[in-house]
């Protein structure tokens, strides 16, 4: 890469890096970096591993590289001169990686992970034939196992460190997650966005994380998400031909969230794929509703709309801090008719244009 490039890079490299190490009094520091594709993300997050190595844990493109297809033989394998093979055998994660996968997936492919020779082999349920899975799911698998790495580094910092099975993650101080949802549909984009937060939550103050995309859904739901011992910074990367502009977003995201919400919930409704987790984007954008016409409470919103006293009582229980925890149960059909009559309903009364 051009040395010139290079210098560019470094400036943002070093605010972004005082973001992360900023004292807050025991609060994990969490950046947002949304940028399009090109911008220069993915060179960002391997300056952090170049710099920061024996202190980091990155997902980038990188991390992907160490997973390829073996065509002939319909085989997926990782790479066995990685350290992603060593930890994968050495903590035997490949339980996790499989159980994390099928939860992402949310389908009934079924993965088997030989941890002794690194080659993945997919299948469906009672077939033993193996099969090549898409792009997104091999994204899907990829994400899994740093999923499953970082799980098993805030478990092993949990415990005493003369009782650790591994010393590996020892001097670990940042996670960073370069675009883990290339190639995904807007539902599981939003359930990998879940995750992640629960990953930040897990952790407590054992690490401090910089997550960059160029998804404007990925950016957003992230964007929205607060947490009493977070300190949030939000930014925005772009280039022009002769310099890299960082613009922190403190208000507002600088997508249309709303029409991003509706958007999704409509196309979702479409495709009869309602999940619990889509109570939880409806109540943002009722908040979002509430907070632009000056109401003092979201439910005002819903006044005078058929079956709202159902919906609140759904809307209450699925949306809240545990979310993830049940985004993957299925709902009944009468919660799904209620929250389509109440949703159409909600664009009517306040005039936004429905999709056809």
């Amino acid at each position: 890469m051009a040395k010139g490039v290079y210098k560019k890079i470094d400036g943002v490299y070093k605010r972004l890096l005082n973001s992360l190490k900023q004292n807050n009094h025991d609060k994990t520091n969490v950046v947002v970096l949304y940028a399009y594709n090109g911008t220069g993300k993915t060179r960002l997050s391997k300056n952090f591993e170049e710099v920061m190595r024996d202190k980091i844990l990155c997902y980038n493109a990188f991390f992907e590289d160490y997973f390829y297809w073996d065509n002939d033989n319909i085989n997926f394998k990782i790479d066995k001169t990685s350290w992603v093979f060593e930890l994968v055998r050495d903590q035997g994660l490949n339980k996790k990686i499989v159980d994390n996968f099928k939860e992402f997936m949310d389908r009934t492919i079924e993965p088997d992970i030989d941890i002794a020779t690194g080659v993945i082999t997919f299948k469906m349920p009672g077939n033993l034939e193996k099969i090549k899975i898409s792009r997104g799911e091999e994204n899907i698998f990829r994400w899994s196992v740093f999923y499953a790495i970082v799980e098993e580094s805030i478990a092993l910092l949990d415990e005493k460190q003369e009782d650790r099975s591994t010393d590996i993650f020892d001097n670990k101080k940042y996670i960073i997650i370069d675009d883990p949802v290339s190639s995904m549909d807007d539902n599981r984009i939003i359930t990998i966005a879940l995750k992640v937060t629960k990953l930040i939550v897990d952790s407590k103050d054992k690490f401090n994380f910089l997550i960059t995309t160029h998804h404007p859904l990925f950016f957003n739901v992230l964007f929205y998400k607060n947490k009493d011992n977070w300190n949030k910074l939000n930014f925005i990367l772009s280039k022009t031909e002769n310099e890299l502009k960082l613009t922190k977003q403190t208000n507002e995201s600088p997508f249309a969230y709303h029409h991003t919400v509706i958007t999704e919930i409509q196309d979702t409704i479409k495709k009869n794929a309602l999940k619990k987790y889509h109570f939880n984007l409806f109540r943002t954008l009722l908040e979002k509703t509430a907070n632009f016409l000056g109401q003092s409470e979201w439910k005002m919103c819903l006044n005078g709309i058929t079956e709202s006293e159902d919906f609140l009582k759904l809307i209450d229980h699925y949306s809240h801090d545990k979310l993830s925890e049940l985004e993957y149960n299925n709902l009944m059909d009468s919660q799904i008719e209620t929250f389509k009559v109440v949703f159409t309903s909600f664009l009517s009364k306040y005039s936004f244009k429905e999709r056809n």
